[in-house]
């Protein structure tokens, strides 16, 4: 029987960078069925976390100044593959032409509704509504990772969906097998977290003060700490950026 050949897949996520399409790579890379798939992805070279060799994945080192070394490797990684998966923005329009060039496959995901921050960040990349509704319909299938998301951005810009993918976790570092018996502690994970609904989080803090309230992610535009102060909320406990080992302390 004649061997099956694998595709050659290129995740565009820097693996070892925190955030959610990296962390997303970094899943995706682990468990994508290695009988199957030829996987490509990048690390930076002094990311936020290290990242131990994954059997049957072939990492991309991106070094320094990755403003200028970004170019090569992003190409790169579209050449040598069959398929790529763009979750960023970065290098957008360089990234299509080659990919016209070399006649490639790409798909993405949309993480988020595109509102408030994330619309004013798609301004300044694309400079308007008819831009980014080009630009994010170019790639040969595009995924929201919610239902909700897909709609909203469909009726609301015109982003054409495929369908729902999920973002990937990597969840058994994560589990806790304990029963619950008394709710004691929530935790709160995300950066960017005014936009990300911290006040509602601290309004819960404040109803229920026999719970600690966890916040575990960088603060974007907003002062957590002053601001826990501020409302007196002796229940709110700052974490700040955790590696993956420490967050799941942290959960479990």
């Amino acid at each position: 029987m004649q061997k099956q050949k694998k595709i050659k897949i290129f995740l565009g996520g820097t693996i070892n960078g925190r955030n959610a399409q990296n962390l997303n790579c970094l899943a995706l890379a682990k468990y994508l069925d290695k009988s199957k798939y030829e996987v490509y992805t990048m690390a930076f070279e002094n990311g936020d976390f290290n990242v131990n060799p994954i059997e049957g994945v072939k990492i991309i080192k991106a070094r320094l100044p990755y403003r200028i070394f970004k170019y090569w490797i992003w190409l790169k990684g579209l050449a040598i593959s069959d398929i790529s998966y763009l979750p960023h923005y970065v290098l957008y329009k360089y990234l299509f032409f080659w990919k016209k060039i070399l006649k490639k496959k790409v798909f993405r995901t949309i993480e988020g509704t595109i509102i408030g921050n994330n619309y004013n960040g798609l301004i300044k990349i694309f400079k308007n509504e008819d831009n980014i509704r080009k630009q994010l319909n170019r790639s040969d299938k595009s995924y929201a990772i919610s239902k909700y998301m897909a709609e909203y951005n469909y009726n609301r810009l015109g982003i054409r969906f495929d369908g729902v993918l999920y973002l990937g976790v990597d969840f058994e570092l994560f589990k806790n097998d304990g029963a619950i018996k008394n709710l004691t502690d929530i935790v709160f994970i995300g950066n960017n977290l005014k936009y990300k609904g911290v006040e509602d989080y601290y309004h819960m803090a404040k109803t229920f003060p026999n719970i600690n309230f966890h916040i575990v992610g960088g603060e974007g535009n907003f002062d957590v700490v002053n601001e826990t102060k501020k409302r007196n909320l002796p229940n709110v406990i700052l974490h700040g950026s955790l590696s993956h080992d420490k967050l799941s302390e942290v959960l479990k």
